[in-house]
Formats: structure tokens, C-alpha cells, sequence
């Protein structure tokens, strides 16, 4: 009797082992699958898009996402585009948000790169400060840091001692004269009649330059293309002069962010070899085609 009272208080003994053993073994599974979610969420290359300018303090209350930060462990990628007011960039009339080509592609190089992403709206001399009658040069907010690329900018010498770029996604076209249609000046231009610097005008916006020819305001464009000057400009005859630029449209960013360039350039190249690449760039025609400026 006393050795059948002893024998199940040790089976019950083992039993209450196993049963704690097992507890603990679902306790750490939970505990794990608790912390590959967090990862997983933390990883889910979101791209968000922000607006607005910088503060007293020269900081910008929209780029909370601006270069170096951190949420947690996971870093905010900022990339800056501004509103070139034409299907590559643009304000949408009814939503009031930043669409277009620019948009589009960074969106998915930033989910192909498995990247957490701000598009942040800014206007174009803070990448790029090119006013008339001074030295262009670099753009307080990529040269402050406050992003950490510029996306649409073309590759040109003068910039390139500045910036380094990511590999292009874009093409660059030989600048020419454009002039209206009807125009005598379309013959050609006429050697030996030089520009004298204060008949030459600046236009931010190309659709600016464009209403300037119309308009007779200014007798030629110079622009890269056709496409930059819009549908109502005609080339001058003969051949175009040669391209200023290296390459076509990349994200600009500051040459010490090799971090950046490092997972962006592998990422777009994967896209530019999918269908995905194929179907952006059909939006910029039958999504951005039909925006209102």
C-alpha cells in the first residue's frame, strides 16, 4: 500500500513537470512570434508624403522623415520632389496631394527596396539654387540634410561637383531654340547675332517659358527638349546644340550619403527590369496625362 501511494505521487509529480515544461514552451513561442511580427511590421517599406516648409529653427515640420532618423530601429528615408506643375510632378486639383511619374517611381523603389519612405514636397531651389545672374550651387535643404535625395533632377557637370546621383531613369535630349509657330526666327539662328545678358529671362517653370514665347514676352526658348517647352513650340531648323547634361533624370543626393545609394540603385534597377517599370511609365500618359495645371 505504501509503495502503490509513493508510486503515484511520483507519476503525478512527473506529470505536473511536463505540464510546466510545456508552458514555458508555449510562452516562448508566443514571445517569439510576438517579435517576428514587430520586425515584420517595422520592415513593410511604407512610402508616406508630407508638405509644408521649414521652421524659425530651419527645420521642417513636414520632414519628420528627413535625413538620418530613426523611428525606433527602422530609419525614415526622405526623398524631396518638387511641383513642376506638369505630368512628371504636380498638385492635384481635387485632393490637393503631390502626384506623377516622380511619385510614382519613388513609391515603388522604396517598396522593392523593402525601404521606409517619405516624399516630401518642397520647392525646387532647396535641391538645386540656380537664380539669375548668380552661381548656381547647391540647395540649402539636400545640402542641410533635412532630405536625403531629390528625385527628378538631371544629371549636368556644373551639379555633379556638388551631388552625386543614382543611376538614371530618365532621358536627357539635346537643348535647342524653340520658337512659336509661324515664326520667321524658325529659318535658324543667325550667326554673329550675339545675346546680350540683360534680353536673356529666367523662367522657374516651363510652362512659364512657354507662355512667354506665345505671348511674344521673349522670341526664342532654350530648353532640352520639346517636351520640357510643351506641345506649342516649334524647334528652329538645323541641328540642336550639344546636351549639357551627363544623363537623364536621377534622385540627386549629397556625395557622402553612400548608405542611400547603396540600397536605391539596386532597388530601381530590379524595377526597371518588371513590368511594374513598364506600367509607371504608361501612367505618366494615361494617369498624369490628363492632370490639370
Amino acid at each position: 500500500m505504501e509503495s502503490t501511494e509513493n508510486l503515484t505521487t511520483k507519476t503525478n509529480n512527473g506529470f505536473s513537470k511536463i505540464y510546466l515544461v510545456l508552458i514555458v514552451l508555449a510562452l516562448v513561442i508566443a514571445i517569439i512570434s510576438l517579435v517576428v511580427a514587430c520586425i515584420a511590421l517595422s520592415l513593410r517599406g511604407d512610402t508616406n508624403i508630407s508638405y509644408g516648409g521649414p521652421t524659425s529653427s530651419g527645420s521642417s515640420s513636414a520632414l519628420s522623415g528627413s535625413s538620418g532618423t530613426y523611428y525606433g530601429d527602422d530609419r525614415i528615408w526622405s526623398i524631396a520632389i518638387g511641383h513642376q506643375n506638369d505630368k512628371k510632378a504636380y498638385i492635384h486639383d481635387e485632393s490637393g496631394t503631390l502626384k506623377g511619374f516622380f511619385v510614382d517611381l519613388v513609391t515603388a523603389v522604396c517598396a522593392i527596396g523593402n525601404k521606409n519612405c517619405e516624399v516630401v514636397y518642397d520647392v525646387w531651389s532647396r535641391c538645386w539654387d540656380s537664380q539669375a545672374g548668380e552661381v548656381a550651387r547647391g540647395g540649402q535643404g539636400l545640402m542641410s540634410g533635412w532630405y536625403d535625395g531629390c528625385a527628378g533632377w538631371v544629371g549636368t557637370y556644373e551639379r555633379y561637383r556638388t551631388y552625386a546621383f543614382s543611376i538614371p531613369f530618365g532621358r536627357t535630349d539635346p537643348e535647342s531654340l524653340y520658337v512659336k509657330p509661324g515664326s520667321p526666327l524658325k529659318s535658324g539662328w543667325q550667326d554673329g547675332v550675339p545675346f546680350v545678358e540683360d534680353q536673356i529671362v529666367h523662367y522657374q517653370f516651363p510652362v512659364d517659358l512657354t507662355d512667354a514665347v506665345m505671348n511674344d514676352e521673349v522670341d526664342y526658348a532654350f530648353a532640352n527638349s520639346k517636351t520640357h517647352t510643351g506641345e506649342n513650340l516649334e524647334r528652329v531648323d538645323g541641328d540642336p546644340v550639344l546636351p549639357c547634361a551627363i544623363h537623364g533624370n536621377g534622385v540627386m543626393t549629397r556625395k557622402i550619403n553612400h548608405e542611400f545609394l547603396d540600397w536605391w540603385n539596386p532597388a530601381q534597377e530590379r524595377l526597371m527590369a518588371t513590368g511594374q517599370y513598364e506600367r509607371i511609365c504608361q501612367d505618366l500618359e494615361d494617369e498624369h496625362g490628363k492632370k490639370s495645371t
